[in-house]
C-alpha cells in the first residue's frame, strides 16, 4: 500500500587530520537525496527508479564535503555507499499534499484526518537500508582524488586507498 517513495544515498569517507592518525580516523558521511516519487495508485506493479549519475555524485560530493584546512587526507570507506529507501502510505501522501505551503492568497488549509471522532493521522512508513557491495570502483575513487569538483578535498586515489582497507592496524572498515 505504498504511495510515496524517497531514496537517499549516503556516502561514507574518513578524514585524517594532524590530531588523528590512520589508526584512528574520523568517519564522516554526506547524504544525497534523490527525487521523491509517487505511484499512480496503491495497487502496485509499478516500476520505480532513482538515478544518481557519476557527474551528479561527484558534483554533490564537491559541494557538500567541507574544504577543511585541518584535513591532511580523506579516504573513501570500504563500505562507502548506503542506499535508504523510505516508503509511505496513501494517507501520509495525502497529508503531505494538504499541508504543503500555500501558494495562493487563501492561507487556510483543509483539515485532513483519518481518525473517526477526532483529529489526527494514523499512517505507516517503512524504511530499508541497502548497503552496496562491492565498494565503489577504482575509477570513482580516482575521480574523487583527481576530478575537477573534488580534487581540492584531498581524497586518496585507489592505489593509496586499497592498502589502507586491508592493512592490519588500520581502522577503515
Amino acid at each position: 500500500n505504498a504511495r510515496i517513495f524517497e531514496t537517499n544515498v549516503r556516502f561514507y569517507y574518513y578524514e585524517i587530520t594532524s590530531t588523528n592518525t590512520t589508526t584512528d580516523p574520523t568517519k564522516k558521511y554526506i547524504d544525497i537525496k534523490l527525487a521523491t516519487q509517487t505511484t499512480l495508485s496503491i495497487l502496485g506493479n509499478e516500476n520505480m527508479e532513482a538515478l544518481l549519475t557519476g557527474g551528479t555524485f561527484l558534483t554533490t560530493v564537491g559541494n557538500k564535503v567541507p574544504n577543511n584546512t585541518d584535513v591532511l587526507k580523506r579516504v573513501v570507506a570500504h563500505a562507502s555507499i548506503e542506499v535508504t529507501i523510505s516508503v509511505g502510505s496513501d494517507d501520509l501522501y495525502t497529508y503531505m499534499q494538504v499541508n504543503q505551503p500555500s501558494t495562493g492568497i487563501v492561507s487556510e488549509r483543509p483539515v485532513f484526518s483519518n481518525i473517526s471522532n477526532g483529529l489526527g493521522l494514523f499512517t505507516s512508513k517503512y524504511e530499508t537500508i541497502l548497503p552496496t557491495k562491492p565498494p565503489v570502483g577504482n575509477k570513482t575513487i580516482d575521480s574523487l582524488a583527481h576530478g575537477q569538483f573534488t580534487k581540492n578535498l584531498k581524497f586518496l586515489d585507489h592505489i593509496q586507498t586499497e592498502p589502507l582497507w586491508s592493512a592490519s592496524g588500520f581502522n577503515f572498515p
